[in-house]
Parts: C-alpha cells; sequence; structure tokens
C-alpha cells in the first residue's frame, strides 16, 4: 500500500508541474456497475452487484501512451452463509481497489479507444456475525475503453474493467475526465 501511496503522491506531483511537459494530465470521475461472481477463501460461494465510484489521475505523455493511478470502490457485497442447509448469518465484504497502470490509448477523431493494465492494491474488510477482518492483496488489473471528445478539455468516457482475483470481479461504467 505504501508504494502505491507514493506513486499516486508522485503523479499528481507530475500533473501539478505539467506546464514544463508535453503531455497532458487529467483527473477523472466515474460511476460504475461491479458485479463479484465466484468463491471467496475456497469455501464461499458470492454472487453479488454493487453500484460503485472512483476517481482517477493520469498522465497522457502523447497520443498513445500514459500512466494512470485511480481509486475506487467495487461496492459492497454480502451473501448469507448456509451450514448443512440451514442459514447461519451473513457475510458481508466492502471491497476498494488502488490502482497503478500504464495507457495505451488509439486515437481516432473524435473518438479514441483505450486498454489500461497494471497492479492493484485490494483492501477487503469482511464481517460475519459481528466479527471483521481484513485482507489486503496486489495482483493484476486491466480495462479497455472509449473517449467521446467534448472539445480540448473534456472527454466522456465508458469502459470495461476486470480486476484479477479469488473471483470474478468485472465493473462497467461511464465517467468525465477533465484534460489540463
Amino acid at each position: 500500500m505504501d508504494m502505491l501511496k507514493s506513486s499516486l503522491f508522485i503523479i499528481a506531483i507530475v500533473i501539478s508541474s505539467n506546464t514544463a511537459l508535453a503531455g497532458q494530465a487529467y483527473v477523472a470521475i466515474a460511476a460504475y456497475d461491479s458485479s463479484v461472481d465466484g468463491e471467496i477463501n475456497n469455501h464461499i460461494d458470492i454472487d453479488d452487484k454493487s453500484t460503485t465510484e472512483a476517481i482517477f489521475v493520469g498522465y497522457m505523455a502523447d497520443n498513445v501512451i500514459g500512466i494512470e493511478a485511480g481509486y475506487f470502490t467495487l461496492g459492497d457485497f454480502s451473501e448469507p452463509v448456509s451450514v448443512m442447509g440451514f442459514t447461519v448469518g451473513e457475510i458481508n465484504f466492502d471491497v476498494n481497489v488502488t490502482t497503478l497502470g500504464i495507457v495505451l490509448n488509439a486515437p481516432l477523431q473524435l473518438i479514441d479507444f483505450y486498454a489500461k493494465a497494471g497492479i492493484a492494491y485490494i483492501d477487503i474488510e469482511t464481517e460475519f456475525n459481528d466479527e471483521q477482518t481484513d485482507n489486503d492483496e496486489t495482483e493484476e488489473f486491466a480495462g479497455l475503453g472509449l473517449n467521446i471528445n467534448m472539445g480540448n478539455h473534456a472527454e466522456i468516457f465508458a469502459e470495461y474493467l476486470y480486476v484479477d482475483y479469488e473471483t470474478d470481479v468485472q465493473s462497467w461504467g461511464l465517467g468525465l475526465r477533465i484534460l489540463f
């Protein structure tokens, strides 16, 4: 986590000193429909959806390659826990993700297609019968998307993100990117 916080800080410094750089910095906000489907800890099946939010900062060195850091919540997920057919409680997961990755852009006139990939620091808080545990992991993530250019300083984007974890974690999102 300290490495990702340091990386976010360095990216923020680079973006704030953008006047000396030839590329373009941006900040983005987005809303996602996230779903988790799979098995947690090899014995708890979970299949749930949540609406979530995210914020990203990035820097495109040119029209093709850049770096991006982000923070998003995958949401709060819950699933009943049964033993021998009897429900014994409900397990709740609160999942937050911090990302650092490379962005590859295929610019066209009004629409750009892009892909991004990198590392994701995953913070999972689990609660079962009033007992809480915290689990942190670093995994890979990848995404595909498209930008609709709204002039020199704004873009609307839609993207799909996949986080490689024990379960199938997928997010579809829409957002606004402000360019500096």
